[in-house]
């Protein structure tokens, strides 16, 4: 490769091979029976190229993306030339030759493989498929492989476009949707202040249904953030009994609690440690309502904490003890017992402390002693 300046060409506008050259090649990929099979088999369009980036093969995914029936009209092209990429050469030399190409991830994912002998980047491509424009944003892996003593190239491109588009969406949803709650939150609570009597009653319902709702739409914005790494960790001086007693008062109306005791056990650890209490909070509050859940009415919910080494450990206790099948699957991301996607609970709890902050996180389960979740944490977490 030339170095080329910085606002044009990743890649040097090499010459292609000769139409013979392009058989001979393609007649020792097409000998690899077992690598055709992995290319068709994998979730993936999958392109093997040359050295000078012509197609050699390319797997079915890749055929069905461009929704052909075979692979021999896309022999000696180039990617971009294969998917119909609207970005203009500047030149007859195609795919690599226009002034974008310096910000194709795929591009630079090639030029990474020929230098370290694998990339990986994101890409963005405008195509044309069948005469439609297209907007593709791909996962794109490069690997440099051998055969024969000649070195080929291995292009991966996973199409990412639901997942960029469901992102983007969320975030509107979330933005737009919090704000009309939060409106509806205001006028519940300014009618509350205004009326009086039955009318008070019902507008102070009214604004308790109100911030479960703005409380439930940021717990789903928290854990789509936790789960896409976005969330930042805040460490701050956290006092265990402080986190238990704000648990315990934001549950005390809530509706899973009706009929139910919560309390505080007696021998409560009274120091201070390092960790976010706005993510322990998540985690306590997550615990509790499940306990709350597992709970019949009349039944007690404990809570504590206790030192154990160089950790802190901080419990929440049901009388109730879980069945076999639920405790093999209490973790699990969809897993609830009461319903098809409602047990996030858990889940969040063991992503937010084992991800976020460097916890552990555990369970016993007896009819005895009924079912206890631990949170373990290090008395100073570090960044």
């Amino acid at each position: 490769m030339k170095n080329h300046p910085a606002s044009y060409l990743v890649f040097d506008p090499a010459g292609r091979a000769s139409e013979v050259e392009l058989a001979r090649q393609r007649a020792i990929i097409q000998e690899q029976e077992l690598l055709r099979i992995l290319m068709n088999a994998m979730p993936a369009a999958v392109m093997i190229l040359n050295s000078d980036r012509q197609i050699l093969a390319v797997g079915q995914p890749m055929l069905d993306l461009l929704d052909l029936k075979g692979d021999d009209h896309l022999v000696g092209l180039r990617p971009g030339e294969a998917l119909n990429c609207v970005n203009p050469p500047k030149d007859q030399h195609g795919c690599g030759g226009a002034e974008g190409c310096d910000f194709c991830g795929a591009a630079t994912a090639l030029q990474n493989a020929e230098r370290n002998g694998r990339g990986m980047e994101e890409c963005r491509i405008v195509a044309c498929v069948k005469g439609t424009e297209k907007h593709f944003d791909f996962q794109v892996r490069s690997e440099t492989f051998t055969i024969q003593g000649e070195r080929f190239l291995l292009l991966i491109m996973i199409d990412i476009s639901h997942q960029k588009r469901r992102h983007a969406l969320e975030r509107i949803f979330f933005h737009d949707i919090l704000n009309t709650a939060g409106g509806l939150r205001g006028i519940a609570r300014l009618l509350s202040e205004k009326s009086s009597g039955e009318t008070n009653a019902l507008a102070e319902a009214v604004s308790e249904a109100a911030d479960k709702l703005v409380q439930e739409i940021q717990a789903q914005k928290f854990l789509v953030a936790a789960e896409s790494g976005e969330l930042e960790v805040n460490i701050q001086p956290t006092h265990p009994i402080s986190m238990l007693k704000d648990t315990m008062e934001l549950f005390r109306r809530h509706e899973v609690a009706q009929g139910k005791t919560i309390c505080l056990a007696d021998d409560q650890v009274d120091i201070w440690f390092e960790s976010d209490p706005i993510l322990l909070g998540r985690v306590l509050a997550n615990l509790l309502k499940n306990a709350l859940e597992a709970t019949s009415p009349g039944e007690t919910v404990t809570m504590g904490s206790r030192i154990n080494g160089s950790q802190i450990s901080i419990w929440v206790q049901n009388p109730g003890e879980m069945e076999r099948k639920v405790a093999i699957q209490v973790f699990q991301r969809s897993f609830s017992t009461r319903g098809i996607g409602r047990g996030l609970g858990t889940y969040s709890v063991k992503l937010l402390t084992e991800r976020y902050l460097n916890g552990k996180v555990g369970f016993e389960t007896s009819a005895q002693a009924g079912t206890t979740f631990r949170v373990s944490l290090p008395k100073k977490l570090t960044a």
